[in-house]
Parts: structure tokens; C-alpha cells; sequence
């Protein structure tokens, strides 16, 4: 999402000349880290692990099967337990009735690859190249945002403990609003209830002022 925008407009001059504004919903530039566990330390130990648990293609192929076989609301019950285990969410903010359309749609066939990137991020505490060797002793090039010459916008949750985005704002050369909901957490700036009257007004007004 956001963390791909950012490397993109980072390595890419031209690209931010065609882009009058960037929204950042929950942006993830800077990756904090899962709730700790079990399964947390394993990974963080060795990235290779992910691949032990998913294999090289697409992660958790299985997922529309059992969304097929499940109902509904047992469904939403393993995606809320998921959520609290890997990332301490209580998804307070989004009601059952949100939660029965918009799951569904939760997991995208992504490549592992881009999930032991996203643990390469953890591990490196910034936004950096993905690192095929995974070797600890090698530095992966960083994605410079101090370059991003193009107007961004930060919306975040003071709940959100998987991204850092308080010192964001001050690192983004052009930061138009950096604007925290305190009970937020990471889905919630697009899934919450409250945020079509939070959110979605603030994103509005900024770009019809384009």
C-alpha cells in the first residue's frame, strides 16, 4: 500500500512530478513489529522461516476455501482471533455488520516475498530494498523520503502498533496534515464506522482544494 508509494516516489523523481497529492491512509514507512509470540520470535529469528510456513508463491492460497466452507460468522471469529494474536487489534471500531462485507476481501494473494519484506522492514526499523540474500550482515539500500518533493497527507491511529507515524511528518520535506484518531488502529482509518465522518471529510476537503 502506502509503503510501496513511498519506495516508488522515493526512487522515482519524474513520478513525483505527476502526483498534486498523496493520501496516506495508516502509512507504513517505518515498520514497529508483531505482538510478541511464539511464532513472532521464530521469524524474526530467521526470515527463512516464512518460507517453511508458506512456501515461495502466494501466502495462504487456502484462504477462499475455508471462507467457502466457514460461516460467516465463524469467519469473522478466526480473522478477529488472527488479528489479536499477530497484531494486539481489538477492531473495536468496526461493527459486526461492516466486518461480514469487508472481510472477505481482507486477504489479497500478495507474494511471500512481499511478507519477509515487510519483516525485513521490522528488522531494519526504515524503508529499505528487499534483500533477496537475507543475509544478517547485509545492508540493504535505503528509500530516501526526504526526497519526495509532492505534496503527502498522514492519517493515522494513536492505536496503530505495527507502523510509526508520529516522526513521519517531520521527515516528508511537504506534509500538508498529519491528523492521529487516538482509537484508531491500523484498518480502521478505511474500515471504522466513524470513518466516513473522521476520515474520509478531511480527505475530501484536501483534494478538491487541488
Amino acid at each position: 500500500g502506502s509503503a510501496q508509494m513511498f519506495a516508488a516516489l522515493s526512487a522515482d523523481p519524474s513520478l513525483q512530478e505527476k502526483i498534486s497529492l498523496f493520501c496516506a491512509l495508516s502509512p507504513a514507512e517505518r515498520a514497529k513489529g508483531l505482538s510478541k509470540s511464539v511464532l513472532t520470535t521464530l521469524v524474526e529469528a530467521n526470515l527463512r522461516f516464512i518460507y517453511l510456513l508458506f512456501g515461495r508463491k502466494k501466502v495462504l492460497s487456502m484462504t477462499m476455501m475455508w471462507q467457502r466452507i466457514m460461516r460467516s460468522d465463524n469467519f469473522i471469529k478466526v480473522i478477529d482471533l488472527a488479528m489479536w494474536y499477530l497484531f494486539s487489534w481489538d477492531n473495536s471500531q468496526v461493527s459486526q455488520a461492516r466486518k461480514r462485507v469487508l472481510y472477505p476481501h481482507i486477504y489479497s494473494f500478495a507474494s511471500v516475498k512481499c511478507v519477509v519484506h515487510w519483516f525485513q522492514m521490522i528488522r531494519l526499523r526504515r524503508l529499505a530494498m528487499f534483500d533477496d540474500t537475507l543475509d544478517l550482515n547485509y545492508i540493504p539500500v535505503n528509500y530516501d523520503i526526504s526526497v519526495i518533493a509532492c505534496p503527502v497527507a498522514l492519517f493515522y491511529g494513536g492505536k496503530d502498533h505495527i507502523v510509526e507515524c508520529e516522526s513521519l511528518s517531520s521527515a516528508l520535506p511537504h506534509c500538508l496534515l498529519s491528523h492521529c484518531e487516538p482509537l484508531y488502529e491500523h484498518l480502521d482509518t478505511m474500515w471504522a464506522d466513524s470513518a466516513k465522518d473522521l476520515i474520509f471529510p478531511k480527505v475530501y476537503t484536501l483534494l478538491k482544494a487541488i
